[in-house]
C-alpha cells in the first residue's frame, strides 16, 4: 500500500487538489446559477434596488387596470414614455404615505371612477345630442355613461379572470389605483379656488360660441405670385427633401413614399359563366335526381335548374383556370433556387420571367376547348408606379380584390406592400418578380398579379423628380403671404357680405354653417367633429378669448366688426374667416352639475403642468429613480426584495 502511495503520489495529489477546488467553487456556482431571476436588479430608487419582481408587479397592475378601463392610467397621469417606472414610483409613494387601502377599497374605486367619468362627460354629450336633434337630457346621458362604464369594468374583470388573474389580484390593483388617486386628490385639495376663480374656470372650459366659417386657400392668390426661380426651387428642395409630406413647416415635405409597379391577369367569372351551355338532357336529369330540392313542376323549375348547373360548371371552370394559370407561371418560377422561403431572382429575370400574355393565351386555348370560353374573358394590365394611398384610384379594379389567409381577408394593397423588398418581415411570403397567389373581387373574378418593381421610401434624387410639387408649394406660400397682406380687407369684405356662401365661392372655398366651438373641440350641426384645419386648439382659443369680450346678447350690443374674425392658419396655408352667430355661456344649472370637475380643473390650472410634483421627471429626480441597462447586475438581497415582491397566486401571474 505504501509502495502504491509512493508510486502514484503525484497523481493522487492532482486528483485531491481538483476535488478540493470543486468543493471550494461549487457553493459559489450554485449560488450564482441558482439565484432567482426575479431578484435581479433592473433599476434603483436612491440606494434601494428595484428588482425584476417589483418591476413585474407594477407591469401586472398596469395590465389589469388598462384591461378594466383604458382611461384609468391617463386619468392618473401615468407617463406613456416609461409607464411601469412611473407607476412603480406613484404606487410606492401612495403605500408609504398610507393612501392605499384593502381589497374593498379597490372594489369601491370602480364606482368612484365611473361617477367621475360620467359627470365629466355627460354635460358635453348631452349638448352634442341636443345639437344633433336628439332629445337626451343630462340625467339620461349620465345614466347611460354610468351603465356603459360599469359594464366595461365587468367585461374587463371577466377577461382577466379567464386569463388566470384572481379576484384578489384584481382588487389589489384597483386598491393601488384608488390610493394613487387619493394621494393626487389630497395634494390638489391643498388649494381651494374661490367662487370667482371657479366661475372663471367653468367659463374657460364650458362656454361655447356658434359660428359660420370658411377657409380661404392660399392657392386663391397664387396666380398673382411669380414663378419661382431655379435657385429658389433648389433651396426649397434641399430644405425639405428629407422630410415626409406634412412634417415640415407649412406641412412641406418631399420624401418619396414606397411605391410598386404591378402587372395582373384578370379571369372574368361572368364572361365564363355566360359562355357555358347547359345540355337540356342534363337539366332534366338534375331535376329528377333532386326532386326534394325543386318543389314545382319541371317547366316551372327549369330556369332554376339551369342556373344551378351553370353556376356549378362555372365554379369548375374557375378552378380549372386557376390550376392552368398556376401551372404556367410555375414552369419557370419553380426552376429558381430558394433561400429562406424566397426565390433567388437572377439579374436577367425581367427578360426571362413568365409572360402574362403567354399565360393568357394558354388559358384561352384550353378553356375554349372545354367550356367554349371566349378570349375576352381574360385581360392583362400593366400599371405604373403607385403608392398605397393612390391604389383606390390608380388600380381600382385590382385594388378591390382580397385573399383569405387563415381567418383574415387581406386586401390586395396590404399584400402587395408586404413584398420583402419593402418589408423585410414579409408576413405573407411575397416578393417582387414572383407571381402571387390569386386574389378575388366581390364578383368572383380571379386576379393573378406580380409586383414587377418597387420603390423604397427615400428622398428624391433631384429637383426634376418633384419639380411640379415644388412649384405648386412655393406659389402657394407666396399666395399665402399676399393673402396676409390683404387680411383686413378680406375680413371687411366678409363682414358686409350678405351671404357667406357667395363670399367663399369667390375664393374657391365653401362656407360651413352652424358650428359649435368650445375649447375642447368644434362640432358641426350633425354632431360630427369640424374639419381638422379649423378644429385646431389655437383657432378655438382665439375664438373663445374673443367671445369672452363680447356681450352675450350678440345682436343687440355688438357691432358687425366684433362678430367677424380672420384667423391665419399657417400649417394649411389658409385663412379662416369666421362669423359669430351666438354666444352660449355655461348656464347656472349646468355649472352646478360640473362644479366638481371645474374645481379639479381649477386646481390643476393653479398648480401648472411644470410644477406638477407627480410627473415622471419630477418623481425620478426626487426619488433618484435610475433604470439599469446591464446584464451582469448582482441579485438584490432577500431583505431588499422581500417586502416589495408579491408572489403570484396562480401560474402565469
Amino acid at each position: 500500500m505504501i509502495r502504491f502511495l509512493r508510486r502514484y503520489a503525484k497523481v493522487l495529489l492532482a486528483v485531491l487538489g481538483s476535488m478540493l477546488m470543486v468543493a471550494f467553487l461549487a457553493p459559489q456556482a450554485i449560488q450564482r446559477f441558482g439565484s432567482s431571476p426575479t431578484k435581479r436588479v433592473i433599476a434603483r430608487m436612491g440606494d434601494a434596488p428595484v428588482t425584476a419582481a417589483m418591476f413585474d408587479k407594477s407591469q401586472r397592475e398596469i395590465q389589469i387596470l388598462s384591461q378594466l378601463h383604458e382611461q384609468i392610467m391617463p386619468v392618473l397621469g401615468v407617463s406613456d414614455d416609461d409607464a411601469v417606472g412611473h407607476w412603480l414610483m406613484l404606487s410606492k409613494l401612495a403605500r408609504e404615505n398610507g393612501f392605499v387601502g384593502g381589497q374593498q377599497d379597490g372594489q369601491a374605486f370602480e364606482s368612484t371612477f365611473t361617477e367621475d367619468i360620467a359627470r365629466s362627460s355627460a354635460i358635453q354629450f348631452a349638448q352634442y345630442y341636443s345639437q344633433a336633434g336628439f332629445q337626451r337630457s343630462y340625467d339620461d346621458v349620465y345614466k347611460d355613461i354610468v351603465t356603459q362604464t360599469l359594464q366595461r369594468f365587468r367585461n374587463g374583470r371577466s377577461d382577466l379572470l379567464r386569463r388566470g388573474f384572481t379576484p384578489e389580484t384584481i382588487d389589489r390593483a384597483l386598491a393601488t389605483a384608488a390610493g394613487v388617486n387619493r394621494m393626487l386628490g389630497a395634494y390638489l385639495n391643498s388649494f381651494q379656488p374661490s367662487t370667482p376663480e371657479a366661475v372663471a374656470e367653468a367659463r374657460r372650459f364650458w362656454d361655447a360660441v356658434r359660428v359660420d366659417y370658411t377657409l380661404i386657400p392660399a392657392i386663391s392668390f397664387s396666380a398673382e405670385a411669380p414663378l419661382p426661380t431655379d435657385e429658389e426651387l433648389q433651396a426649397h428642395f434641399q430644405q425639405y427633401r428629407n422630410l415626409r409630406d406634412g412634417e415640415g413647416e407649412h406641412r412641406f415635405g418631399y420624401m418619396l413614399e414606397p411605391a410598386i409597379e404591378v402587372e395582373y391577369l384578370q379571369i372574368n367569372r361572368e364572361a365564363i359563366k355566360s359562355s357555358i351551355e347547359i345540355d337540356p338532357v342534363e337539366v332534366a336529369a338534375e331535376y329528377n335526381r333532386n326532386r326534394g330540392r325543386y318543389a314545382g313542376e319541371f317547366q316551372e323549375m327549369k330556369a332554376q335548374v339551369e342556373e344551378q348547373l351553370r353556376n356549378k360548371a362555372t365554379d369548375q371552370a374557375m378552378r380549372d383556370a386557376e390550376r392552368i394559370a398556376t401551372r404556367e407561371f410555375l414552369k419557370r418560377e419553380d426552376k429558381l433556387p430558394s433561400d429562406q422561403g424566397f426565390r433567388v431572382v437572377p439579374a436577367d429575370w425581367p427578360i426571362n420571367r413568365p409572360s402574362f400574355e403567354t399565360v393568357m393565351n394558354a388559358l384561352a386555348t384550353q378553356l375554349k376547348e372545354k367550356y367554349n370560353v371566349p378570349t375576352a374573358a381574360f385581360v392583362t394590365v400593366q400599371h405604373r408606379l403607385s403608392t398605397m394611398d393612390a391604389i383606390p384610384i390608380s388600380m381600382q379594379v385590382l385594388g378591390d380584390t382580397r385573399r383569405d389567409i387563415g381567418p383574415n381577408s387581406v386586401p390586395f394593397a396590404v399584400l402587395a406592400f408586404s413584398a420583402k423588398e419593402l418589408d423585410s418581415e414579409s408576413p405573407y411570403g411575397l416578393q417582387a418578380g414572383i407571381v402571387a397567389k390569386p386574389t378575388q373581387n366581390p364578383a368572383g373574378d380571379l386576379f393573378f398579379w406580380r409586383v414587377n418593381r418597387v420603390r423604397r421610401e427615400g428622398p428624391p434624387d433631384s429637383v426634376a423628380q418633384v419639380r411640379n410639387d415644388l412649384i405648386t408649394d412655393l406659389k402657394r406660400l407666396a399666395g399665402y403671404e399676399l393673402m396676409l397682406e390683404q387680411i383686413e380687407e378680406l375680413r371687411q369684405e366678409a363682414t358686409y357680405a350678405e351671404d357667406l356662401d357667395a363670399f367663399a365661392q369667390n375664393y374657391f372655398a365653401v362656407a360651413v354653417k352652424d358650428v359649435e366651438v368650445r375649447r375642447s373641440g368644434a362640432m358641426m350641426s350633425d354632431g360630427q367633429p369640424a374639419l381638422e384645419d379649423f378644429n385646431d386648439q389655437e383657432v378655438r382659443d382665439v375664438l373663445l378669448d374673443h367671445a369672452q369680450t363680447l356681450d352675450p346678447t350678440v345682436g343687440a350690443f355688438n357691432s358687425l366688426d366684433d362678430l367677424n374674425l380672420a384667423i391665419p392658419l399657417p400649417d394649411s396655408l389658409s385663412l379662416a374667416i369666421v362669423r359669430i352667430n351666438s354666444l352660449e355661456p355655461l348656464d347656472i344649472e349646468s355649472y352646478r352639475r360640473v362644479v366638481p370637475n371645474v374645481i379639479f380643473s381649477a386646481k390643476q390650472a393653479f398648480v401648472g403642468a411644470e410644477d406638477w410634483p407627480f410627473s415622471f421627471e419630477t418623481l425620478s429626480e426626487r426619488l433618484g429613480y435610475v433604470s439599469i441597462d446591464r446584464d451582469d447586475d448582482l441579485p438584490a438581497s432577500d431583505e431588499a426584495a422581500g417586502e416589495s415582491e408579491e408572489k403570484p397566486t396562480q401560474a402565469g401571474l
